[in-house]
């Protein structure tokens, strides 16, 4: 365990979540059901930094992934 602390004004807030993965391409799992558009869909992409991790899949952002899904990089 790392001991930090934080100083500031304001207030914080912890949003507990469960995360999960559907069977299905990187990038419907991102779009989660919204309609894809290209520019916006871009920007997130570069803003969550994953430009570098979907170059390494075989298939980029088209590659399968889930529970019992083996990707070979």
């Amino acid at each position: 365990m790392i001991a930090c602390s934080v100083v500031g004004q304001g207030s914080v807030a912890l949003v507990a979540q469960i995360p999960f993965i559907l069977n299905a391409t990187v990038r419907n799992n991102i779009l989660f059901g919204s309609e894809y558009d290209e520019e916006l869909y871009n920007r997130v992409i570069e803003a969550c930094a994953l430009t570098h991790d979907l170059e390494m899949l075989p298939k980029n952002d088209k590659t399968m992934i889930g529970e019992k899904v083996t990707i070979r990089i």
